[in-house]
């Protein structure tokens, strides 16, 4: 039977000064290393409805007020779809495939394609905004 090596090693938190056990490279205990990536990660965005500047993540939309009144009216929407017979029932509604048009039972809210075709699919959804952002990023460099 091969010796097994350990590879947990006590270290001081840089930030913190608390004791924690990782890997011999690690130089922050989880919890400082959890709030340096969220600080990183956090960055000035404009609200698509105000326009307001508001502190969020790189997919956010809206400010945290819009957020609120944007989520009541996306409910409200819902309930009204629901109370027509159109609301999407995971696990229960059939839909179409966008790519192949082969029927599949939904079971993610935002599933729009046959198990077949999703991985293919959101690939290349993924391609296109991957483009789409390199591009804005390359005008903000030549600006």
């Amino acid at each position: 039977m091969a010796h097994m090596v350990k590879r947990s090693v006590k270290h001081i938190c840089e930030d913190c000064g608390a004791e924690f056990v990782a890997s011999p490279t690690a130089r922050f205990c989880p919890a400082c290393r959890k709030k340096r990536r969220q600080a990183n990660v956090k960055v000035t965005r404009h609200c698509t409805l105000c326009g307001k500047e508001f502190v969020g993540s790189p997919r956010a939309l809206y400010c945290p007020t819009c957020r609120i009144v944007k989520r009541h009216v996306n409910y409200r929407n819902y309930v009204e779809r629901k109370r027509a017979g159109k609301a999407v029932e995971l696990g229960k509604t059939v839909m179409n495939c966008e790519v192949c048009g082969k029927p599949f039972i939904v079971k993610g809210g935002g599933q729009r394609y046959c198990p077949d075709c999703a991985k293919a699919a959101y690939m290349e959804s993924d391609r296109q905004k991957s483009r789409e952002w390199a591009q804005r990023a390359k005008s903000k460099i030549e600006k």
